[in-house]
């Protein structure tokens, strides 16, 4: 099983803007900026989210070795705890069945209309089993 954590730090939240850090470990899998994998993506640079703003940005997935896996991504690690009810992150490969050596994945991440909490973190899991 290969596992790819994605963490999310140094989320300020406030009722005009949020700024986002994103910094990102992989284990198994390699995640890059670009379709030729030469810019190895270790953080992502949100800048600033208004109010009720999504943001999507697109990775793009190496799998080393020769074995298939089955994509799953879940986030953890929330603080304070409620910041998952104003902050949601979603991608488009949940439960996709890679058998290409890179795959394109697109992260998104959705503020709520009247963020409450002025400072959030979290962690992102992403998960590819051998299928």
């Amino acid at each position: 099983m290969a596992v790819a954590l994605v963490y999310a730090a140094s989320y300020l939240v406030s009722k005009h803007y949020m700024q986002s850090h994103v910094t990102i470990k992989a284990l198994g899998i390699k995640v890059y900026f670009d379709s030729n994998c030469t810019e190895i993506c270790e953080y992502i640079n949100w800048g600033y989210f208004a109010p009720g703003e999504n943001k999507s940005i697109t990775v793009y997935l190496y799998r080393e070795g020769n074995v298939n896996a089955t994509l799953h991504m879940y986030t953890m690690d929330w603080e304070p705890e409620n910041a998952s009810g104003c902050l949601e992150v979603n991608w488009d490969r949940e439960g996709y069945y890679m058998s290409e050596t890179v795959l394109e994945a697109t992260i998104t991440v959705s503020v709520c209309s009247e963020p409450s909490i002025e400072e959030a973190s979290w962690s992102i899991v992403v998960e590819a089993t051998e299928a």
